[in-house]
């Protein structure tokens, strides 16, 4: 794919897209009141095991005009057994829905909207999102496969003239670090600008050496 199907930017430039970060906190909320809802299970799940081996004196509520009563332990053999299974199932579906939960809460991050105006098509009539973590990842594959690189942890954020990416690099006691930094900055720069079809405005390198390759070189 040549260059040439790409647009140019300059540093002055600003970029001709609505660019907006997606919190998703109603997803999140979602996501905990589903592991919130997995707690309930678990508690209630809980409080029927402890019934069934009669661990626990018999529980009464009383409202007007109508008494509870939950005492599991005056029950028969087969019917206790049926509600120590209930109990059993309750607090695994329990613990599986917060695990679920927590999980997919901790993983969501922000999303990144794209929306192009009517004159320029690139985008299309629909909207475009990105993940940001998405980003981050394919920055940490591309640094990850310059020579010279050993461990890379970018962060990637998007302002009001374009991409700023900062890498943090761990390299190679053996890589001369002008030229792995001026490889580094061309892959990151030509990939994420290739990947979103937004400019990169600048690359900052953080560059380092392994603890234990810096102290050999120091003995």
């Amino acid at each position: 794919m040549s260059a040439s199907m790409y647009p140019t930017w300059s540093s002055t430039n600003h970029l001709p897209v609505r660019t907006t970060m997606i919190d998703p906190l109603p997803d999140v909320i979602r996501r905990l009141l589903v592991a919130f809802f997995g707690l309930l299970l678990v508690a209630g799940g809980l409080v029927v095991g402890i019934h069934v081996v009669g661990l626990m004196a018999p529980i009464v509520l009383t409202l007007p005009g109508l008494t509870l009563v939950l005492n599991l332990a005056d029950l028969t053999f087969m019917q206790m057994l049926g509600w120590a299974t209930v109990s059993v199932w309750m607090v695994v579906v329990g613990l599986l829905l917060v695990g679920l939960g927590v999980m997919s809460a901790t993983r969501q991050g922000r999303r990144i909207v794209l929306s192009r105006t009517a004159l320029n098509g690139q985008y299309g009539g629909g909207r475009v999102t990105l993940a940001e973590r998405s980003l981050v990842d394919l920055a940490a594959y591309v640094a990850e496969r310059v020579d010279g690189v050993r461990e890379a942890r970018p962060v990637v954020r998007l302002r009001r003239k374009g991409w700023h990416v900062v890498c943090p690099i761990t390299v190679a006691p053996e890589a001369a670090l002008p030229d792995v930094a001026a490889r580094l900055k061309t892959a990151l720069h030509d990939a994420i600008e290739r990947h979103t079809g937004l400019p990169v405005t600048r690359v900052d390198i953080e560059a380092q050496l392994p603890a234990q390759d810096a102290r050999k070189r120091l003995a």
